[in-house]
């Protein structure tokens, strides 16, 4: 089975198979159970995203535009992004919601499809960073996950996620002994069934984090929530 990868500079290699498999359906394993009170949903005015500034004052997304060249005597090329070097993380700290967590890593399982922290295993609710996208701090997305709440333990790591605020901080310490701190620039809750995959894991022009949990209503049935939470943090060096 084919995997989310991502190459030299946190680039995004993407294969179609792992796409639907190791993202969407990994995410549809971080259970919510009835019984516990419903968790905190984001509002819409978190999801509008903060305009935060660039290294480069005339760079822009990647959305076909031309960006423009040096010419003449005294131009110099833009100055590259702030990151740091490749480094595991091992503990999060979200001040805002009173989340300090020592880290797992997570694969893939034998299906082929994203691991998600076991909290029947686990002496309490741990979250996970993904090892196949860039560490904290590097250019690129990386990923940490975890359980919104379980049946064994009730509310878990990311509970509270959906309270997270624009502005509010995040900070991952990495083996190295470094920190990599992120600034929030906006919180978003999307349908597992149509999870936008290239807008949350797709390459960017910064350092950056998603923190990903279940939200939205809760099916029965299934035994999970329809949505996730995703948070977007952007590297402060």
């Amino acid at each position: 089975m084919t995997r989310i990868g991502f190459g030299r500079r946190g680039r995004m290699v993407l294969s179609a198979v792992a796409v639907v498999l190791a993202l969407v359906g990994g995410w549809a394993i971080l259970s919510g159970f009835a019984k516990n009170d419903p968790p905190p949903q984001p509002s819409a005015a978190e999801a509008t995203p903060t305009k935060a500034p660039h290294p480069s004052s005339g760079s822009k997304s990647r959305s076909g535009s031309h960006q423009p060249q040096p010419t003449g005597a005294g131009t110099s090329s833009p100055k590259p992004p702030p990151h740091l070097k490749r480094s595991k993380p091992v503990h999060l700290t979200v001040p805002a919601i009173g989340v300090d967590t020592s880290l797992i890593t997570l694969g893939l399982d034998e299906n082929g499809e994203m691991e998600v922290p076991d909290v029947r295993k686990a002496k309490d609710s741990k979250a996970g960073w993904y090892k196949y996208s860039p560490t904290p701090g590097q250019l690129g997305p990386s990923v940490i996950i975890g359980h919104v709440d379980s049946e064994y333990k009730g509310p878990a790591v990311f509970y509270k996620l959906g309270d997270i605020k624009r502005g509010d901080t995040a900070t991952v310490t990495r083996a190295d002994g470094t920190k990599a701190k992120f600034v929030v620039t906006k919180v978003v809750e999307v349908k597992k069934a149509t999870f936008p995959t290239s807008k949350i894991y797709g390459n960017t022009d910064d350092a950056e984090l998603r923190l990903i949990t279940c939200g939205g209503e809760f099916n029965s049935a299934t035994g999970h929530h329809l949505d996730n939470i995703v948070v977007y943090g952007k590297f402060t060096p």
